[in-house]
């Protein structure tokens, strides 16, 4: 047998080898085995193994040993296994069973190795030392549960007592002071949610110091215990670094052993123990205190959360007692559970004698069945129930808005009922006043003219009037709730949100508190002209823009029109060219109004003449000319010559009978209906009662010429062509009279010119002899005097002839205006020697200058003087240099110049108060003629004339700059 149990047979191998070099074999093996235990299904692997990978090398030893194994071979394993099953929760049984289990794994595979040739010897031998893992662990483990037991007995019995932390805890490590003899400090750290650990409690050596320490996790001993979530011992606290209190070194705190407090796989706090005389405390101590911190951490759990439970339930007394409303809850027969103190004042009673009570105890019979009837559809339906309840009080009845809810009971029936009555009576008042108001204010917007819409500070229209669903065509409930944008074309549509966000942001206003001209948009797409002002409101619940939006279609169509005919008169102002005239109304017309533009006018031959046609469109340009030769014919069928017959205009759609009637032949149908007209109006030009034309539009557009506002304005445009047409006729006609009448003076004063040169010649021979008579000497003079005068109104016609033709000629040359003055002041003087005649000179006053015609003028200033003064007044002239320029001046003192000749003085054919009266004198020329010479030399010519002042004319002339 000796020899067998050395050596299996047929080369087997050995229970102690096998167990040694199969040892992960059987570990795996046992583990799927245990896990049938209940206990150890949800264990991890390192913990359900725990020490029996050494437990088997230790039978390994025992099985191969010569000699039966002892408890001292297998020394402390089985009691620490023992231990920490007994943390693991096992009972002896299931311990036990793990055991065996054990045995059962090593044998089978064993027999499945070596099949045959199992030692006997060997078996029994491990029999021996599982037995003896057994029996030790079962001794330990009855002990150490014992102990255990006992003290978490003494845990619980001090739980039950009280639910107050600061009661349970010092218990709790009086227990273990009691239960452990070598330990002289014991202290409870809890977490708090800035993950620090505060002392809660602590007993012993320590318990001065600790109170109210605290740590940070992670820091010192008990947070390392915290940070790395397992036991942790040290063998001389007052020297390991991670005790770092001075106490605990000064003390001589040795042995230091400490577990975490783990709730729900979170930290929530560490225990820990200390002993002055120990260096080490056994696995039964350890074992305990991990024991008793396992159950104090669900126990001290539990006093939170009571601790909790109580002050939440005391703050909620206190929300529900300062609630402005009155909070109750029944049960589902209507008793009161629970009241708060509104609830009491509104009852007028405490809240003793309340509880309990249902409500016809506490209101009037009909006022308790209707709030008991709304109890009963809260309960019944399962959901909350909000109604408005009326109840009577001491001032008048009372309005209660109340939810009333179903609390339900554990199988989720209404057990209670609760309720929050808000007393809502002043608001109702409000809200009837506010209806009121609105009502009044709704009347008065839905019979306002513009439109009225208000949105938000996101666009979102809140309210609309009845004017805005007319305006825009959209109902109002299509409106509310939606954007505001709907009501805008783009480039607005897209630009609004982002204008809302901008002045939002920076409060720079575009529209708000301005106003401005903007386009709308119509439900059926049609865009039109708006005038839009926008005013802010600021709301508790935010802003507020009211838009007051007002169609301006009719004001912009009459602007349009306006301008249409204003740009209309400019156009025929600039020019007095018929041909000019009309062209530029067709163009006029057919860029604002209509698709062609066809002028017909009366001509000498009775008949209409088509003058001017246009197309809009360029590719119909010379289509549109193919009608020229195709004017109507007056006492046609023509509906064109219908219109200059009648003188009354004619808006029509133009219809196929309609070209029937208008066309002279089948080529002029033939263009007109390839250019398409389909609406057309057809005005008479008229002007100071005569019929001049026809003017007619047309449109490609069916209805468009029908349009009221564009017939008004078409009238307005053909009113005005009328006249400028008519303008420029007479125009034509004058300038034609003109030309006619100065053809006439300029031949008429170049065929008198010879005869009177020939009579001046003869006058002056006579008045030159010396053997004349005194009497033949006189009447030579006199006639040598009339052909002078004669001659310069002939010299008066023909300059003005050429001021009106080119301007009078002049051949500048420097002059001395002061010489040239003294000449002509001589010829005066001897000319008129009865009159007093006086003139000043200043040096220096050259001209580049004309002197034949300069001294025309002289004369012309100085004839006047004498003429229009009396005949012994002085005449007073002066030339003069003055700044940049030089002066010649004629003042006589004769009667002022009347206010009605003053504004036509210097017109030709203007003359004197005396001319009027009969009296003597020239054509009126002289002031003309002496202003074309002035202006010709870019000069002027100014007058003065007052009352005792008598009358000055002035000649500025530039002066001649120095060579």
């Amino acid at each position: 047998m000796a020899e067998q149990g050395a050596e299996t047979a047929a080369g087997g191998i050995r229970l102690c080898d096998f167990i040694q070099a199969r040892q992960a074999a059987i570990l795996e093996e046992w583990e799927r085995r245990a896990r049938s235990l209940p206990v150890a299904k949800h264990l991890q692997r390192v913990a359900l193994r725990d020490h029996i990978p050494q437990i088997l090398e230790r039978i390994s030893l025992v099985v191969g040993s010569s000699y039966p194994g002892t408890r001292g071979k297998l020394e402390e394993l089985p009691d620490k296994h023992a231990l920490e099953r007994l943390d693991e929760g096992y009972d002896l049984r299931t311990a036990t069973e793990e055991l065996s289990a054990l045995r059962d794994t090593i044998l089978e595979l064993w027999e499945q190795e070596v099949a045959v040739g199992i030692s006997v010897r060997e078996v029994r031998q491990l029999d021996r030392a599982i037995d003896e893992t057994i029996t030790a662990s079962a001794t330990r483990f009855s002990l150490a549960r014992e102990r255990t037991l006992r003290a978490l007995d003494r845990v619980s019995s001090a739980a039950l007592g009280t639910g107050d932390l600061n009661t349970f805890l010092p218990q709790l490590m009086t227990v273990l002071l009691e239960t452990v003899a070598a330990v002289d400090s014991v202290a409870i750290l809890l977490r708090d949610e800035q993950d620090t650990l505060r002392v809660r409690a602590a007993m012993g050596l320590e318990q001065e110091r600790l109170q109210g320490g605290s740590t940070r996790v992670g820091e010192g001993f008990a947070g390392t215990v915290a940070a790395r979530r397992e036991p942790l011992l040290l063998r001389d606290a007052a020297v390991d670094p991670l005790a770092r209190g001075a106490s605990a070194r000064g003390r001589g705190i040795h042995a230091l052993y400490g577990v975490p407090l783990i709730h729900e796989d979170r930290v929530i706090g560490v225990a820990y123990m200390g002993s002055c005389t120990a260096y080490d405390f056994s696995e039964d101590d350890q074992q305990l205190l991990r024991m008793m911190a396992q159950r104090a951490t669900s126990l001290i759990v539990q006093a939170q959360l009571t601790e909790r439970l109580r002050q939440s339930e005391a703050r909620l007394q206190a929300i529900v007692d300062h609630a402005g409303a009155a909070i109750y809850v029944k049960d589902a027969e209507g008793r009161l559970l629970v009241t708060n103190r509104h609830m009491e004042a509104r009852l007028g009673r405490p809240r003793e004698e309340l509880i309990g009570k249902r409500d016809e105890e506490l209101w009037p019979e009909e006022v308790a069945r209707t709030l008991r009837a709304t109890d009963l559809r809260a309960l019944a339906g399962g959901v909350p129930v909000t109604v408005e309840e009326v109840v009577p009080g001491e001032d008048g009845p009372h309005t209660y808005l109340s939810v009333k809810f179903p609390l339900p009971a554990e199988h989720g029936r209404p057990a209670a009922l609760g309720s929050i009555s808000t007393d809502i009576t002043e608001r109702k008042q409000v809200e009837e006043a506010l209806l009121e108001t609105s009502e009044r204010m709704r009347a008065i917007l839905d019979t306002a003219v513009d439109s009225i819409i208000t949105i938000d500070e996101h666009g979102v229209m809140q309210g609309v009037n009845a004017a805005t669903t007319r305006l825009f065509g959209y109902a109002p409930e299509e409106l509310l709730g939606c954007d505001v944008s709907m009501l805008m074309p783009e480039p607005y549509r897209r630009e609004h949100d982002r204008y809302i966000r901008n002045y939002l942001r920076t409060g720079v206003r575009k529209v708000i508190g301005i106003g401005r001209e903007v386009l709308g948009r119509r439900k059926d797409g049609s865009v039109f002209p708006m005038e839009l002002a926008v005013s802010e409101t600021r709301l508790a619940r935010g802003r507020v823009f009211t838009g007051l939006v007002r169609d301006i279609s009719q004001r912009k169509e009459a602007e349009r029109s306006q301008a249409l005919l204003v740009e209309a008169g400019t156009v025929l102002a600039q020019s007095l060219d018929v041909h000019t005239i009309l062209r530029n109304i067709a163009s006029l017309v057919v860029t604002h109004l209509s698709d062609y533009c066809m002028m017909d006018l009366l001509g000498e031959d009775g008949q209409l003449h088509r003058l001017e046609v246009l197309s809009r469109d360029p590719a119909h340009k010379e289509l549109i000319r193919q009608v020229m030769p195709f004017s109507p014919r007056l006492g046609s069928e023509s509906p064109v010559a219908r219109v200059f017959e009648t003188g009354e205009m004619a808006v029509v759609d133009i219809t196929s009978e309609w070209l029937d009637r208008a066309a002279r032949n089948a080529e002029h149908r033939a263009v007109l209906e390839e250019l398409a007209p389909r609406s057309s109006v057809i005005l008479p030009l008229k002007a100071r009662g005569r019929m001049l034309g026809v003017l007619n539009l047309a449109s490609r557009e069916p209805g468009r010429m029908a349009r009221p506002s564009l017939v008004t304005v078409a009238q307005g445009v053909a009113d005005r062509a009328a006249i400028a047409i008519d303008n420029a006729r007479l125009y034509q006609e004058a300038r034609e009279a003109v030309r006619v009448r100065e053809d006439v003076v300029a031949i008429v004063s170049h065929d008198l010119r010879n005869p009177l040169n020939a009579i001046s010649l003869s006058a002056s021979t006579l008045i030159k002899r010396e053997d004349l008579d005194a009497r033949t000497a006189k009447a030579a003079t006199r006639i040598y005097a009339a052909a002078d005068r004669a001659h310069r109104l002939i010299r008066d016609l023909l300059d003005f002839t050429q001021a009106r033709v080119g301007g009078i000629p002049i051949h500048p040359q420097p002059v001395e205006l002061g010489g040239l003055a003294r000449q002509v002041v001589e010829e005066i003087r001897s000319a008129y020697p009865e009159r007093h005649l006086e003139l000043r000179v200043e040096a220096g006053s050259w001209v580049e200058a004309d002197p034949d015609r300069l001294a025309q003028v002289m004369a012309n200033l100085l004839g006047n003087a004498m003429q229009h003064s009396p005949p012994d007044s002085p005449i007073q002239a002066s030339a003069r240099v003055e700044g940049e320029g030089v002066l010649f001046e004629v003042h006589n003192l004769g009667a002022p110049i009347s206010a009605e000749v003053f504004p036509t003085l210097f017109e030709p054919f203007q003359r004197g108060q005396e001319h009027r009266t009969g009296s003597r004198g020239s054509l009126g020329l002289g002031l003309f003629i002496s202003r074309q010479i002035v202006e010709a030399h870019r000069g002027n010519i100014e007058v003065r004339s007052h009352e005792g002042d008598g009358t000055t004319f002035t000649v500025r002339l530039p002066l001649r700059p120095r060579s």
